[in-house]
């Protein structure tokens, strides 16, 4: 996990994370009832989707928006269920060269 890597350095070591929010952030909670306090308007389970079909819309696939649904007592964005195998696409520019086009869209 992204937290243990720190424990591996030395105290000396400076250590920082920066990432696109909407590539990469999904905090996840182990307990629903306890989630819906601590963590509202998250989940885990739908990042790669969120993920993949940002990415898509970046590479000029029109998307379809996503639906604000209920799980556990959250309110969460569920977008498309767009996933792809590494093989398919593993960089921006693979997806963007897999899309080219006017005409691509997903819904």
């Amino acid at each position: 996990m992204m937290q243990d890597y720190p424990k591996t350095l030395p105290p000396s070591a400076r250590v920082g994370f920066t990432v696109n929010p909407w590539l990469a952030y999904a905090p996840v909670k182990n307990n629903p009832d306890d989630d819906a306090a601590k963590v509202p308007n998250t989940s885990g389970e739908t990042a790669v989707y969120r993920s993949n079909s940002v990415i898509l819309r970046k590479a000029g696939v029109k998307i379809d928006d996503p639906v604000l649904k209920v799980f556990n007592g959250q309110e969460v964005e569920v977008w498309l269920r767009v996933v792809w195998k590494p093989k398919w696409a593993v960089t921006f520019s693979d997806v963007k060269r897999k899309v080219k086009g006017n005409n691509n869209s997903v819904s």
